[in-house]
């Protein structure tokens, strides 16, 4: 009898210390992950804002305007061209593999790619040719048409970052994911347009 207290005692302790080396073990995980995400967005903001002076500086801010303008234009579009199949993927990816269920992760992924890849090309062809009818006819600017003919290739290029990006997320790749989408992607545009800069 007394050995059988003893061993429930034990069992019980080491219950609890499980318990408590489980809880730090998601607290530092937290911790981390918490550091990445603030530490990806603080440089996103300061490159987002340095982008923003360069266009203004060199290009002034009527060409800003029209840029901006165009982006938020084609932003319609790719939220149309994305079905809500992207939140899909958060959705499922991280389910599947919590299930170690690989198979089915990967004929999600394959089947979204494919939906979306025939869905941006024809919302990129829409604003091409519809370019010029909503530069003239809703915001009666016709320098705004070459900027929406620009947008309008960039629309799979766009998506196909965001579904690379989501499939990342889903796999809780944290760290990954806020490198990719918060420095990486804003530092390319900076030197892109730094490049377009000296190209005139």
């Amino acid at each position: 009898m007394k050995k059988t207290k003893q061993l429930f005692s034990l069992k019980g302790h080491n219950s609890q210390d499980f318990n408590s080396e489980k809880r730090d073990n998601y607290l530092k995980l937290l911790v981390k992950t918490s550091f990445f995400v603030f530490f990806g967005v603080l440089i996103s903001k300061i490159l987002g804002y340095l982008f923003r002076i360069v266009v203004a500086r060199f290009y002034g801010p009527e060409v800003y305007g029209l840029f901006s303008l165009a982006i938020m234009i084609s932003g319609w579009f790719i939220v149309v061209s994305s079905l809500g199949l992207l939140d899909g993927l958060l959705r499922f990816i991280p389910r599947y593999s919590g299930k170690d269920e690989i198979a089915k992760s990967r004929y999600l992924v394959k089947f979204v790619s494919n939906v979306m890849f025939i869905s941006t090309i024809l919302s990129g062809i829409i604003l091409f040719f519809l370019s010029e009818y909503i530069a003239i006819n809703l915001f009666h600017n016709s320098d705004l048409i070459i900027y929406l003919k620009i947008v309008s290739f960039i629309i799979p290029l766009q998506v196909f970052t965001s579904l690379f990006l989501n499939i990342i997320r889903g796999s809780e790749m944290v760290g990954l994911y806020s490198f990719l989408n918060n420095i990486l992607s804003n530092l390319v545009k900076i030197i892109l347009l730094v490049l377009f800069v000296f190209l005139g």
